[in-house]
């Protein structure tokens, strides 16, 4: 017979917890990227990442992020650094086949290039 259960099995739903805790982080999302868009570094990056990179610049706090552009994503206005290769394991999954890939994947994000990323 199956045990009889007297826990409440939403506490242990990851999903729930999650949303209960983001009420209470100090820093939400929409407030990184309003700082970002007002930071005259972080507002080139977001330019490049959304329109292309430049081959060099000559600026040095600019060359970490040239040197890292493979890994450097936007979500929501946010920069993000180092999800591009766990987002498309993710995506990966299953082995939707590519044309569902992509349309899945420019549903939640986008980067130069995704496609071919997608495609190799």
């Amino acid at each position: 017979l199956p045990k009889q259960s007297t826990e409440n099995n939403d506490s242990h739903n990851p999903v729930i917890l999650l949303l209960e805790t983001i009420d209470n982080f100090p820093l939400h999302g929409k407030d990184i990227a309003r700082i970002t868009a007002k930071d005259p570094i972080l507002t080139r990056v977001l330019s490049w990442a959304w329109r292309g990179w430049p081959k060099s610049v000559s600026d040095e706090r600019l060359k970490p992020y040239l040197t890292r552009q493979h890994e450097i994503s936007i979500h929501n206005g946010c920069l993000l650094w180092g999800t591009r290769h766990k987002i498309l394991k993710e995506l990966h999954i299953g082995h939707p086949g590519i044309v569902r890939m992509k349309v899945l994947a420019r549903s939640y994000v986008w980067w130069p290039k995704l496609d071919s990323e997608i495609e190799n």
